[in-house]
């Protein structure tokens, strides 16, 4: 709990004033309580058992979704709108011959209040904005991975996809 006495400069002042005149007592001004977040949950095949969902990408092949946008659900008990979201290739084998990309132009999604940077290896796409739920499940819809090296390494590769809804961040 933290406590602030009116006009502190500092909101997580701990601050009590002691009663006059013998008498016991305290007298608290401005009570400001922590606000509690319950993080989002990320499920991305449905309502099969767990939350993972599986590709399979064929080497030579174009840039293909990674998720399928009718199984995607984010959940959140205390929020509707998401601030940001990151997906991570975590273990890129072939290195610079692979990438995640947005499938969206940047005018889509800044119709939906979100923009999308990726990182200069192309290993990690992150979308930010003050968004709906649902305008960063239809971005992770549009989320593509593909793999040019001319002898792919043929071991299952992870992508880790994480929401943080200003208070918590996601499973």
């Amino acid at each position: 709990m933290f406590i602030s006495t009116a006009g502190s400069s500092n909101p997580y002042h701990n601050t009590s004033h002691g009663a006059t005149n013998g008498q016991a007592g305290a007298i608290i001004n401005n009570l400001f309580l922590p606000v509690c977040s319950t993080p989002p949950t990320i499920d991305l095949n449905g309502a099969q058992t767990g939350t993972d969902y599986e590709r399979t990408y064929l080497p030579g092949s174009p840039a293909i979704l990674i998720t399928d946008s009718s199984l995607n659900d984010i959940q959140d008990l205390d929020d509707i709108q998401m601030q940001q979201m990151t997906i991570l290739l975590t273990n890129p084998l072939d290195s610079s011959y692979e990438s995640l990309s947005m499938g969206l132009d940047s005018s889509t999604l800044a119709g939906m209040g979100l923009s999308a940077y990726t990182s200069t290896d192309k290993h990690q796409l992150t979308l930010n904005g003050d968004a709906m739920l649902t305008d960063y499940l239809t971005a992770l819809g549009n989320t593509q991975y593909k793999n040019e090296a001319p002898n792919v390494t043929r071991i299952n590769r992870t992508i880790e996809i994480t929401v943080d809804d200003r208070g918590a961040i996601s499973n």
